[in-house]
């Protein structure tokens, strides 16, 4: 898809995560093997006796304490975004023909803000002054969900729709109902379930554009992007169908 001479490369980068405020932090703490896994003070869930029980998970302390749903989400993404307009160093002129790209959790998942999907770009752009220059794409789609965004975005600026393009998610687990659902299809990490996940919450966003565009401005090139492959598997982990990897199989060949 990118040309050649001219490859789409991502010319800056923005995150918020439990284990650090920024994507170099962040990047750090994981490189040296770090993690900020703590019982919350906030919230709490009922086990299999129906008594109230702490939650073990990964919060971004420091920006979501206090808060619910909406604003953790909220909190979190619009942080991100300024970190990675601020990081590629654009000014509002050059974001007029810029596209952002938000990816969502699935809808249906318990415990979601239906506010999220309708009114968080909107919020994002107008809490950081941009919202004449970005035009937004919402996808519901879950975690692969950002390789289908960056695959848009990617053919936005190819045909010429856009020059640049932000991409990014949000996405977190940390609401008492969205918990209690975890528990109780047994998906949380406990010592009867090894392999279980530890809900957390976090953000990040890139920004996509042609190389040219970037080294014009003195930006980075932090990566160029070869090509992405987005697919569904039929099965999922709570249907009792055993999975072939059908999905995988066609995100691999699509890449």
């Amino acid at each position: 898809m990118p040309v050649a001479n001219d490859p789409i490369i991502v010319s800056a980068a923005g995150m918020v995560s439990p284990v650090g405020h920024s994507a170099a932090v962040t990047f750090a703490s994981v490189k040296a093997g770090l993690a900020r896994i703590a019982e919350s003070p906030e919230l709490r869930i009922r086990d299999d006796r129906g008594k109230l029980m702490t939650v073990t998970c990964a919060a971004a302390t420091g920006i979501t304490d206090g808060h619910r749903r909406y604003l953790r989400h909220f909190r979190l993404a619009v942080r991100a975004l300024a970190q990675t307009l601020k990081n590629a160093a654009v000014g509002r002129l050059e974001l007029r023909r810029t596209t952002l790209h938000l990816v969502l959790a699935e809808p249906s998942r318990p415990g979601m803000d239906h506010r999220v999907e309708q009114d968080l770009a909107r919020k994002m752009i107008l809490a950081l002054g941009l919202e004449a220059p970005l035009q937004t794409i919402v996808t519901t789609e879950g975690h692969a969900g950002i390789f289908e965004a960056l695959a848009s975005a990617m053919s936005s600026i190819v045909s010429g729709r856009s020059d640049r393009a932000i991409v990014g998610a949000v996405d977190g687990y940390l609401d008492e109902l969205t918990l209690q659902w975890l528990k109780d299809t047994e998906r949380p990490k406990t010592d009867d379930n090894p392999k279980g996940f530890v809900p957390g919450e976090a953000a990040g966003f890139l920004m996509l554009e042609r190389e040219s565009a970037a080294t014009a401005r003195g930006a980075r090139v932090l990566a160029t992007m070869e090509g992405t492959g987005y697919s569904l598997e039929p099965s999922s982990i709570y249907d009792k169908t055993p999975s072939t990897g059908a999905g995988l199989t066609d995100a691999i060949r699509g890449a």
